[in-house]
């Protein structure tokens, strides 16, 4: 049993290849996409191009992170691992807390939802009770079920990726424009 919970160190050289995934993949994306909608930012919907590089950057690392034994997506999310914040499945804890989990699902389900014809920009309200129940826990007595972990960090998961995306938009944008300048 004690083997089960045995998890290996990630390398530095790991984490800088985590944070170029996490960085280049999506930005490479967009700015494709910039370019095969002839030079238009109005057709690129990078709401949906962040989304699925998310999901399937997260996905993939779901997969390695159970071959190698090693916390890839705590490291990703920041998580503490703590297992009486954790879901247990057959006795066994899950690899990232109950909150991180819910945002991980929420991640996923944005696939979904960035197809749809909904404003990403109501999203947003999913920070709110993120924060509502992480401050209030952290300031009184209160201690958060996992449950509400769960939903709170599901709902932050669109709104987390309408900022990233928000980001990748404007970083390609530049990098173009820093291309047209240079050419």
């Amino acid at each position: 049993m004690a083997n089960q919970n045995k998890v290996a160190k990630v390398l530095i050289f790991e984490r800088i290849i985590l944070l170029l995934v996490i960085t280049i993949i999506p930005l490479h994306f967009v700015i494709v996409r910039y370019i095969k909608e002839n030079f238009l930012w109005e057709r690129v919907n990078y709401f949906q191009i962040v989304s699925i590089c998310y999901a399937i950057i997260l996905i993939t690392l779901t997969i390695l992170q159970n071959v190698f034994h090693k916390p890839y997506l705590a490291i990703i999310f920041g998580c503490h691992q703590l297992e009486h914040r954790s879901f247990s499945f057959f006795y066994r804890y899950l690899k990232i807390c109950s909150r991180c989990s819910g945002i991980l699902i929420g991640m996923l389900l944005t696939v979904f939802l960035s197809k749809s014809n909904i404003n990403k920009h109501l999203f947003l309200l999913g920070i709110i009770p993120i924060v509502i129940d992480g401050f209030y826990q952290y300031y009184s007595k209160y201690e958060s079920t996992n449950q509400r972990r769960l939903l709170t960090g599901i709902l932050f998961g669109p709104a987390f990726l309408v900022i990233v995306s928000y980001y990748y938009f404007f970083i390609a944008k530049l990098s173009m424009e820093i291309v047209k300048f240079i050419l």
